[in-house]
């Protein structure tokens, strides 16, 4: 049984994560530390004053644990290997050989070669790509070893090379020229609220590129109802074609990412009065009650909010 953290022992005194994570779980492993110093957002900062003890101040001495990015030597082969997973993905899509097996949308409904799961491979690899750049020299298994730099080096190139195929395949392949508009996948070719998901999280475009922008006006013009809210996709019969609390949010999200504050409130303000008692999100929004539909106390919905309301902040 592993001993409990001792707060005093620790607080305002860590210079990094990787101390504590020796201490208390002793396995023999190489910790590397890849971002440091983050300070505590305003909610974490109101959390930590309700809950009190300085439980979320804690966090921050040792560096924020979230986001933080901690890399275990044999972590590190994991990730190598995941990354090779999803190069060879890629690269039997792009050579249409069709040797591995599509895969499913976000929604777990329709399998094909989705613009979502492109753009999630094209943040992988800037994320490898991220590591690989912050280990550097600083690391032991690194430093002056020309063989692994010469490796990681070509990594790293190589996975640069394959983020710009993706991004062309995506403009090439996954953009209706007629409709003006980026489509989840180039089989039945809808529109999706997916498809911001390009912007954000996973950044392969950004919020005020054309081809983006005229995806917006198509979102808009397709997927969002009469009462403010979203479905998820173009004829998305679902519980009554209901609109989603996560899609409302999601718009929210790329107007902020834009700029338009005005908008992101609009879309924000449908998610707020359409909550169920207690405050709960549902999974979907009953138009013409405008309370929650099905699931309620969803936990996708209440992360989305919590991730608009700290970029509200």
């Amino acid at each position: 049984m592993r001993k409990q953290l001792d707060k005093d022992k620790y607080e305002n005194k860590i210079k990094s994560y990787a101390e504590v994570l020796k201490e208390y779980y002793p396995e023999p492993w190489l910790v590397y530390s890849l971002v440091r110093n983050k300070k505590m957002t305003k909610l974490e900062w109101i959390f930590d004053f309700l809950v009190g003890a300085g439980t979320v101040e804690l966090a921050d001495s040792l560096n924020d644990s979230s986001p933080y990015y901690l890399v275990k030597k044999d972590n590190l082969k994991m990730l190598e290997k995941a990354t090779k997973f999803l190069k060879d993905y890629v690269n039997d899509v792009l050579s249409k050989e069709n040797k591995m097996h599509v895969s499913y949308d976000l929604w777990e409904m329709y399998e094909g070669v989705h613009l979502y799961s492109l753009a999630a491979i094209f943040a992988a690899f800037s994320s490898m790509i991220k590591i690989y750049n912050v280990l550097g020299k600083n690391v032991s298994d690194f430093e002056n070893n020309r063989l692994k730099e010469e490796k990681v080096h070509k990594n790293i190139l190589e996975l640069e090379e394959l983020q710009v195929k993706v991004k062309n395949y995506i403009d090439e392949k996954l953009y209706d020229e007629n409709r003006k508009s980026y489509v989840r996948n180039a089989n039945d070719r809808k529109i999706d609220i997916s498809l911001l998901g390009a912007v954000y999280p996973f950044n392969v475009f950004s919020s005020k590129e054309k081809k983006v922008l005229n995806t917006i006006d198509n979102i808009n013009l397709t997927i969002r109802t009469y009462t403010g809210g979203y479905q998820r996709y173009e004829y998305d019969h679902y519980r009554n074609c209901s609109p989603w609390p996560i899609a409302n949010l999601w718009m929210t999200l790329y107007y902020l990412e834009n700029g338009e504050k005005k908008k992101a409130k609009e879309t924000f303000d449908f998610v707020l009065k359409t909550a169920g008692k207690h405050s709960f999100l549902g999974e979907q929004i009953d138009n013409n009650t405008l309370k929650p539909n099905w699931v309620i106390g969803l936990g996708w919905s209440h992360a989305m909010f919590i991730i608009v309301l700290e970029k509200m902040s």
